[in-house]
């Protein structure tokens, strides 16, 4: 029987970007090229497997993936399977809430006492000042996460679990904030699960089905889904894998490898490499003109960072490799790592997954394989 180890993990670095490895010519980035780098990063990290998507101008220019499937097997990965985003979900659910503030359904200044006037009452005095800004900067003073407990909550019907997020929430409201609104950052999967809750409340309906009408069919997202990706046969996708007492374990998507849904809004996304490639260059261009999903400033709003470089749902760096700014966020729930990054510099999206949730192995060298294939990209 599987047994849950750990909380929904982004590992957030602000100063740590390893130096890749120098290179004497140029390479092109195709996926010829890509493929040595994702079997190179695979054999040095010894990660199951290792997958990465270029894109520029809005057009996939090279796609890779090496290694398989599940441990002990011969299964090997495809550029089509469905990998977990863990937090990268945080971008989204930033997103659909901007969607709600664009409709004035909400407002970013909107306090918790105005968004869910009839919780108020039941809540320590102390978050009347939270606005929904606080929750998606991770400024609100909310803990991180949940009780462990919670991990145990998993309701299958969406509405039920709607109201199982309201109840598990609310316990936590009951006690006084961390710290005062907008004074301190502290990352909350908590903030993001009530945000997505306060979405879902206003628009009458459960976040996982506000997220496929306003953002994954919107963008034609079709892989997205909930979980970890599952398919009719065992094997048909990926499984995650994580690391106990030193060894490698493959999660059963069947037997609750990941989170509980309850901290859905936070991180439970999956998709295949190429719909968050797509995500990624709706927000990239984004910045520079209106599109059918938000408006150009929306965006812009989106990518820039408050506090300690963190935005919403985005995380804002400048960096000399990049010639400038780099928008990114990474997500693990322990047994998946993913990373997505945006490099206006080079019109670029670069994503990178893996379905073994070794972070100490996989963040540095995925942020080190951003790095080499943003300097073999020319500027705009």
């Amino acid at each position: 029987m599987f047994r849950w180890i750990g909380f929904l993990c982004v590992v957030w670095i602000v100063n740590l970007a390893p130096t890749p490895k120098s290179s004497a010519h140029a390479q092109v980035v195709d996926s010829a090229w890509l493929k040595e780098q994702t079997d190179g990063l695979a054999k040095e990290t010894r990660l199951l497997s290792a997958g990465a998507t270029v894109m520029t101008n809005g057009e996939v220019i090279a796609t890779a993936v090496s290694g398989r499937r599940k441990m002990n097997t011969s299964v090997l990965v495809t550029a089509d399977d469905q990998w977990h985003l863990g937090s990268i979900t945080k971008s989204m659910t930033a997103t659909v809430i901007a969607r709600l503030v664009e409709k004035q359904q909400l407002s970013w200044d909107s306090t918790l006492s105005e968004m869910l006037p009839k919780e108020a009452a039941a809540w320590h005095d102390g978050w009347n000042q939270v606005t929904l800004m606080h929750l998606l900067t991770h400024t609100s003073g909310l803990p991180a996460n949940f009780p462990a407990e919670t991990q145990l909550v998993r309701p299958v019907d969406l509405k039920e679990r709607h109201e199982a997020r309201r109840t598990q929430l609310m316990t936590l409201l009951a006690d006084a904030p961390g710290s005062s609104a907008g004074s301190t950052m502290l990352y909350s999967n908590v903030g993001y699960t009530l945000a997505g809750f306060i979405a879902a409340e206003k628009a009458g309906t459960t976040w996982e089905e506000l997220m496929q009408r306003e953002l994954f069919e919107p963008l034609k997202l079709s892989s997205a889904g909930f979980g970890p990706p599952r398919g009719k046969e065992p094997l048909d996708q990926p499984w995650g894998h994580q690391r106990s007492l030193g060894m490698r374990i493959a999660g059963d998507p069947d037997q609750g490898a990941d989170n509980t849904p309850i901290m859905g809004p936070a991180g439970t996304v999956h998709m295949t490499m190429h719909d968050l490639a797509r995500f990624g260059w709706e927000h990239l261009r984004g910045e520079r003109e209106d599109t059918a999903l938000l408006k150009a400033e929306t965006f812009r709003k989106l990518h820039t960072g408050v506090k300690d470089d963190y935005a919403c749902g985005w995380v804002e760096w400048d960096r000399d490799w990049a010639d400038g700014r780099v928008i990114w966020h990474n997500g693990s729930n322990t047994f998946w790592y993913t990373l997505v990054a945006l490099v206006p510099s080079r019109n670029a999206v670069i994503v990178i997954v893996t379905n073994d949730g070794n972070i100490e192995k996989a963040q540095p060298a995925f942020f080190e394989l951003t790095e080499t294939i943003i300097k073999q990209i020319p500027k705009n």
